[in-house]
């Protein structure tokens, strides 16, 4: 990590609003997967009220693949945005969808 990488992220707060991640279920090479896990751990801990779904049957293209899940995602931070202190409701995203 380069010193203005760390210096952005030790400057960081923890937000309180929020965040669904929305991450590929399909992926090119391990190497990938290890890049992508990291840089998405690293969304997810950008709030506390976060949360984080596998599209399993998408890669990069997941609204084009399963617009379903990205719209459930929206719709979840939506309805946790109009409570305080209320995580977004994940486990119902990918629960109908196979």
């Amino acid at each position: 990590m380069s010193a203005r990488s760390s210096q952005v992220k030790s400057a960081r707060r923890i937000l309180d609003i929020p965040l669904v991640v929305v991450s590929a279920g399909r992926r090119r090479s391990p190497q990938v997967a290890d890049i992508l896990d990291s840089l998405q751990r690293d969304q997810v801990s950008l709030s506390n009220r976060s949360c984080q779904v596998t599209a399993e049957r998408s890669g990069h293209g997941v609204s084009i693949q399963q617009p379903a899940i990205v719209v459930d995602a929206i719709r979840a931070t939506v309805e946790a945005s109009r409570q305080v202190a209320v995580l977004p409701k994940c486990g119902s995203i990918t629960q109908h969808r196979s």
